[in-house]
């Protein structure tokens, strides 16, 4: 009788967490298949490794010595593309395809940028996954200019271990508050002091209207107010899940997955 296959697709803490798991419940006695398009690694020890507190080899999750203690078949380096969920079968960007008889689908999110020109250009980063972090890393030094896009959750991740790193920190924000989403106007008000004593600008109600190079240095023109010249520019503006891939599957996607009471599709 064939084991049981559980597929699961990505490598983030929910991968890690379901695979861990189900060895607990079964012992082995099924297959587990994990892609992810990149090494399993967490996340949300990122700041703490811009900060210079850990090392790179602290962020990884799952080494092979582990993966083999688990029973795990690792696809990494490889993202999910086609899932059919009547053939029951997953289609990865090598074309390779694996049948399994229950998959989770754990793809995360990636970041959004300011949509406005230059977004895009060199030297304007993004900080979510790993490779991002490692590219803030190369850009932010003692006394260099960072300017921050966004004064939100992600933002707000970083903002102690950029200062930590010696750089001058500026912050804009199309909001009138920092934390807009967060916190009410008292107390956006007090974390604004806050960051304040600690050497950083603030600028709310500042709306990005584009980022050009200026003899080595990013240039930010915003619709009203002064330029901003930056060394690095960091967008801290936003997430979108990653369920592209699953156009004309046929599950029923509202800006997540909708699911049942078992978190069943």
């Amino acid at each position: 009788m064939a084991r049981t296959r559980h597929v699961v697709v990505g490598g983030g803490t929910a991968g890690l967490n379901a695979v861990t798991t189900i060895r607990q419940y079964d012992r082995g006695q099924s297959e587990i298949y994990w892609v992810s398009n990149e090494e399993p690694y967490a996340r949300m020890v990122l700041p703490y490794y811009l900060k210079g507190s850990i090392s790179e080899t602290h962020c990884y999750t799952a080494r092979p010595s582990r993966l083999m203690e688990l029973g795990v078949e690792p696809f990494f380096g490889h993202r999910a593309v086609k899932l059919d969920t009547q053939a029951n079968v997953l289609t990865l960007d090598d074309e390779t395809e694996m049948t399994y008889d229950d998959i989770l689908i754990a793809t995360g999110s990636s970041a959004v940028r300011a949509p406005v020109p230059g977004a895009d250009s060199e030297g304007v980063h993004s900080f979510w996954t790993l490779e991002q972090a490692k590219g803030v890393i190369r850009s932010v030094s003692e006394g260099s200019h960072v300017v921050m896009v966004g004064a939100g959750f992600i933002a707000f991740t970083i903002l102690n271990s950029i200062i930590a790193r010696g750089a001058k920190l500026t912050v804009v924000e199309i909001a009138p508050q920092i934390l807009p989403r967060m916190i009410d106007q008292q107390g956006a008000a007090l974390v604004e002091r806050w960051l304040v004593d600690r050497g950083v600008d603030i600028r709310t109600s500042a709306q990005l209207s584009n980022i050009s190079d200026s003899d080595g240095q990013k240039r930010l023109s915003f619709q009203d107010g002064e330029d901003l010249l930056a060394d690095c520019v960091i967008m801290a503006t936003g997430i979108r899940t990653n369920l592209g891939w699953l156009e004309g599957s046929g599950v029923e996607i509202n800006q997540g997955i909708l699911v049942d009471d078992h978190l069943r599709s």
